[in-house]
């Protein structure tokens, strides 16, 4: 998710937006969630969310909801969003 922080008037406050958004998705979803991308530009950042399920439909409903939540949550505009999901099948896979 590519997100633009328009009030960000340093690095500082951008940090501040992102751990904010960061912990909240942790926290509430028990996923694994990082900063990626433009971490030197003072208005422009992104997140990274990983997780791991029974089912493709389970792990894209949960994509979803925190996906939503984030939105919720954020004092940004979404510039950006991509999506993908990885199946491992049978015995040993992984």
């Amino acid at each position: 998710m590519d997100l633009y922080i328009r009030e960000s008037g340093s690095l500082k406050d951008k940090r501040q937006v992102m751990r904010m958004l960061l912990d909240r998705t942790r926290s509430r979803f028990k996923v694994a969630v990082a900063e990626v991308g433009e971490s030197d530009d003072i208005k422009r950042g992104g997140i990274a969310v990983a997780c791991v399920g029974n089912s493709e439909y389970q792990v894209r409903e949960l994509l979803l909801q925190v996906e939503r939540a984030i939105v919720s949550w954020c004092p940004a505009e979404i510039t950006g969003l991509r999506r993908g999901v990885e199946r491992f099948e049978g015995e040993g896979a992984g």
